[in-house]
């Protein structure tokens, strides 16, 4: 069940980190495709969810997407809209991968580690001409 946002509360920036060409570009322009087909039917093509997919990836604000997409959706603007972040926010996780079955990006020089408890943290790698400390016994 889609999580209610709080009408009040405008998150502007999307809520995931989309990179164009990346696995979760790809996902999220295929979920995009889907959704224009409930707005505009059947005549819907690629490059209008390519050309939001583009407006993510550079980090519109929601009021700028729901104006941009106003000239091919109406009104509807802000119901698609609404859609979108609501989607981004679920999907965060695939949306903010680099390939299939990846992580979100990583910082540079970054990557990530298994935890204890199974999920992955960030640490640093050393640098090529450093030597690397064997890690402290935990207890």
């Amino acid at each position: 069940m889609p999580k209610e946002l709080n009408p009040h509360i405008r998150p502007q920036a999307p809520p995931a980190a989309i990179e164009v060409g990346s696995y979760g570009g790809l996902q999220l322009k295929k979920a995009i495709s889907v959704k224009l087909v409930d707005f505009l039917g059947e005549y819907t093509d690629d490059v209008l969810a390519e050309y939001i997919l583009v407006m993510m990836a550079h980090g519109k604000t929601r009021d700028q997407t729901q104006d941009d997409l106003e000239a091919f959706l109406g009104k509807d603007s802000i119901k698609f809209t609404e859609w979108l972040w609501e989607n981004l926010a679920e999907n965060k996780r695939t949306y903010e991968q680099m390939e299939e079955g990846g992580a979100g990006k990583q910082p540079e020089g970054e990557a990530a580690q298994p935890t204890a408890e199974g999920s992955a943290s960030v640490v640093a790698e050393p640098a090529p001409e450093e030597e690397a400390l064997p890690p402290p016994d935990q207890k």
